[in-house]
């Protein structure tokens, strides 16, 4: 293409920018259009919804959250465990939930050499941090 093709191009891009914008900011309507009760019924009955009114008490009265016991797990790791292996008891035990995370938790502090031989109480409320240092002490 030559320089005054392009420039042309460039041209027309800009004019039918300048046209499509123009008329979608000139014609917007600020007005919406306001459906009564009944009309919104009849409308959602076609789309296959049901309307359903909203209870006051609801909003009043919040179901009690219920928050679960934390798991508690007695971590038993013996002579050749890797941070995998660590992890997918972890994960299996629900203390924790991506065994990969843990293990490269491990990998990225330079914990993987420092693991204990021993049994740890863990529980699932503890940080993947609190874990660590209590298998690495």
């Amino acid at each position: 293409m030559t320089r005054n093709g392009i420039r042309g191009f460039a041209a027309g891009l800009l004019i039918a920018t300048i046209i499509f914008g123009s008329y979608y900011y000139l014609n917007k309507t600020d007005e919406e259009k306001k459906l009564s009760l009944s009309e919104l019924n009849e409308a959602s009955e076609k789309l296959g919804y049901t309307l359903v009114k909203k209870d006051k008490k609801s909003d009043e009265d919040p179901a009690p959250v219920i928050t679960a016991q934390p798991t508690t797990y007695k971590l038993v790791i013996v002579e050749g465990m890797s941070s995998e292996d660590i992890g997918a008891i972890l994960k299996k035990n629900h203390i924790i939930q991506d065994t990969s995370l843990f293990a490269s938790y491990l990998r990225k502090h330079e914990l993987t050499t420092k693991i204990q031989i021993g049994e740890y109480p863990i529980t699932s409320d503890m940080t993947t941090a609190q874990i660590a240092s209590v298998i690495t002490q």
